[in-house]
Parts: structure tokens; C-alpha cells; sequence
């Protein structure tokens, strides 16, 4: 067995035990449609704490973590069509994202560089999910000539984001010193809000075969803030205070576009995407 290879293997179970109950009504021009789900989940890691000496593992010792916790989950959504061809819609509800494994998994890897210093990479089996408050509206206009214009807002009220920070100073996280680190952790908070504008038309107007090209765009704005724990990251029970960063992996600005075309058996697409700068990782 390749012990250097340790650091990377771990063992994950999780069960998710769900339900829901969920109440509809429909009209000509409306409908709400209103519910609540609630999930428990548990959660068995497994993984090796290794020490390397930066030439040879010199310890293995097994660690194992233990995870439970239920979460209820309540949303309504409402479909309103007060006219042909034109679709508000609007929405309220709770949502739940669960750590990656890699993230959450007791994985600890401890090198000693030339300088004898403890560089560390560590999973964080305390982490917890992202829990998040929504709200959505939109209007659509469906145009006769076969193509759709839509305008869309959205708010997220975000706790607990995950954020992988990097230490470059002496510390303890789990019980293992370190001298530099990187490790994920948990935000206190985060707010967004987006807006939303698409459109699309097929060209079905002109004569012949150019009556098969079509075009699609959307554009999003999102202004997405969190808050993270500005001091001692390996003791986040004693915080005293909080600084503002973008909100992980949340860029500004996308922009999504399409030309294709639909012919009898000729089906092509071609499209492209800008993504604005985002925040990867946090110092």
C-alpha cells in the first residue's frame, strides 16, 4: 500500500430521510401552490489524520465523525396570467445545499517543507450546509411571431456559505498545529440581488431556408455579499468581528448567447458565455 496516499482517502455514508406535505389551487388565470418539506439528515465520515516528515509517513491514526440535523423547508409559488401571452410569476422559499464531501471530509494532510514549517490541507467535518431564504418574480411576454421576452428580480438571504480560507500563520485546527493552512469554513452570512432580462426569437418570418435561424440572450446582474470571520479563523466559537467579501464563486455580471438553426433533419448551435471575476478562495 502507497501510504503517502492516505491523506486523500476517506469514507462517507449519508442517509437522507424526506417528506412533504403540499396544497394547489388552480383557477383560470391563477395558480398558487404552497407546501413544505422537511429532511433529516445523518451523516457517518471516516478518515486518517497523516503525518509526513516530508519524506516518509511517520503516523496514521484513524478519525471518524458523526452528523445529524433535520431542517424544514417551506415554499409558495404563485402563476399569474391576467392576459393571453403574458405570465407573472412569483415566488417564496427556503432552501438547503449540503457541504461537498471533499470539503466536509476528516481528510488531514501535514508536510514539513525544507524551512521545517507545518503546511496544512484540511477537511472540516463541522461545516454546515448552506441554508438560504428566496425570493423570485418574473414577467413573460410570449410574442406571436415566436419568440418570448422575460424580466426576472431575485433576493437570497444566505447563512452559513462555505469558503475555503488560506492561513499563513501559526495555528491549531482540530488539535493539529500547523504553520501555514488551508481550510474551509463557514461565512456568517450573505445577501443577494440579481436581476434577470432574456430574450429569444426563432426567425420562422423570412422565405426558404433562412426561416430555420433562431436566437437566444440572457444577461444577469447579481450584487452578492457575504461576511466572514476577520481574525483567527481556527476559533470561529470566539468571533469579534466580521469583514465584507463577494460573495464565493458569485460573479457580477454573466452573459449567455445563441444563434442556431432548425431545418428538417439540420439541428446547429452555436454559443458562447461571459463570466465576470468572482472570488475563489479567502486569505
Amino acid at each position: 500500500t502507497d501510504l503517502l496516499s492516505l491523506p486523500s482517502d476517506y469514507s462517507a455514508e449519508e442517509d437522507i430521510l424526506a417528506g412533504y406535505g403540499l396544497a394547489r389551487y388552480d383557477s383560470d388565470t391563477l395558480r398558487v401552490i404552497g407546501g413544505v418539506r422537511v429532511e433529516d439528515t445523518q451523516t457517518t465520515l471516516n478518515g486518517q489524520l497523516v503525518v509526513d516528515d516530508g519524506n516518509d509517513v511517520t503516523d496514521v491514526i484513524p478519525v471518524s465523525f458523526d452528523r445529524d440535523y433535520t431542517d424544514w423547508l417551506p415554499s409558495l409559488t404563485i402563476r399569474f396570467e391576467p392576459k393571453d401571452n403574458l405570465v407573472v410569476r412569483a415566488a417564496g422559499y427556503k432552501s438547503l445545499m449540503r457541504p461537498k464531501l471533499s470539503s466536509l471530509a476528516p481528510r488531514f494532510e501535514i508536510e514539513v517543507n525544507d524551512e521545517n514549517e507545518i503546511e496544512g490541507t484540511f477537511g472540516n467535518p463541522n461545516l454546515r450546509p448552506y441554508e438560504s431564504w428566496n425570493l423570485d418574480a418574473s414577467l413573460e411576454y410570449y410574442m406571436s411571431s415566436n419568440g418570448a421576452l422575460s424580466a426576472a428580480v431575485f433576493w437570497k438571504d444566505i447563512k452559513d456559505y462555505i469558503v475555503d480560507v488560506n492561513i499563513d500563520e501559526s495555528g491549531v485546527f482540530n488539535g493539529i498545529a500547523f504553520d501555514e493552512a488551508t481550510i474551509p469554513i463557514n461565512g456568517r452570512g450573505a445577501e443577494v440581488f440579481g436581476v434577470e432580462l432574456s430574450a429569444s426569437q426563432a426567425l420562422d418570418f423570412p422565405p426558404g431556408i433562412l426561416s430555420g435561424f433562431l436566437v437566444q440572450a440572457n444577461y444577469t446582474y447579481t450584487d452578492a455579499t457575504g461576511e466572514l470571520p476577520d481574525g483567527d479563523f481556527t476559533d470561529l466559537d470566539n468571533v469579534d468581528s466580521y469583514r465584507e467579501i463577494m460573495l464565493p464563486s458569485s460573479s457580477k455580471h454573466t452573459l449567455n448567447g445563441v444563434l442556431g438553426y432548425e431545418k428538417g433533419p439540420v439541428s446547429l448551435r452555436l454559443a458562447g458565455t461571459y463570466r465576470d471575476k468572482y472570488l475563489d478562495e479567502a486569505g
